[in-house]
C-alpha cells in the first residue's frame, strides 16, 4: 500500500482508481438494481397472481357448494386452467361432488386429474387412498 504525503497526491490516487475501474464499477451497480428491481417484480407478479387463483378457487369451491351443472363446469375448466396447488383442491372437490352424487367413475376420473397436477407428494397422499375406495364404491355399484 502506497503512502500518500499530500491531499493531492491521495486525490490523483482516487481519480486514477475511478480511471481505470469506472465504468466497471457503474456497469456492476447497475446491473446490481436491475437484478434486485427485477426479482421485486418477479415477487410480487408471483404473488398477486397465486392471490388471483386463490380468490377463484374460493368462487368455485362456493359454486361447488350450490351443485349447479354449469357450476361444475367451471370448476372443470378452474381445474385445467390452473396446474398448481389450487387446481389439486378444485379436482378433490368435483370428485367429492361426483361422490356425493353417486356418480363414482367421474370422481375417480377427477382423482386422476388432481394426481396428474399434484406436484407435492403431500397433495398426491389425498388422492390415492380416496381413489381406491372411489373405485372400490363403483364396482360395488356397478
Amino acid at each position: 500500500m502506497e503512502v500518500y504525503t499530500t491531499e493531492n497526491e491521495q486525490l490523483d490516487a482516487v481519480r486514477n482508481f475511478f480511471a481505470e475501474n469506472g465504468k466497471a464499477l457503474v456497469v456492476g451497480v447497475v446491473l446490481g438494481i436491475g437484478a434486485l428491481v427485477g426479482w421485486r417484480y418477479w415477487q410480487s407478479n408471483q404473488t398477486s397472481s397465486m392471490m388471483a387463483a386463490s380468490q377463484s378457487y374460493q368462487q368455485v369451491d362456493v359454486a361447488l357448494a350450490s351443485g349447479k351443472a354449469e357450476d361444475v363446469a367451471t370448476a372443470e375448466k378452474f381445474i385445467q386452467a390452473n396446474d398448481n396447488s389450487y387446481g389439486v383442491f378444485a379436482a378433490l372437490d368435483l370428485a367429492k361432488h361426483f361422490a356425493e352424487q353417486g356418480d363414482f367413475a367421474k370422481a375417480e376420473q377427477q382423482l386422476v386429474v388432481a394426481q396428474g397436477h399434484a406436484k407435492d407428494e403431500n397433495l398426491l397422499a389425498f388422492g390415492k387412498p380416496a381413489s381406491g375406495s372411489y373405485s372400490d364404491a363403483r364396482e360395488k355399484a356397478g
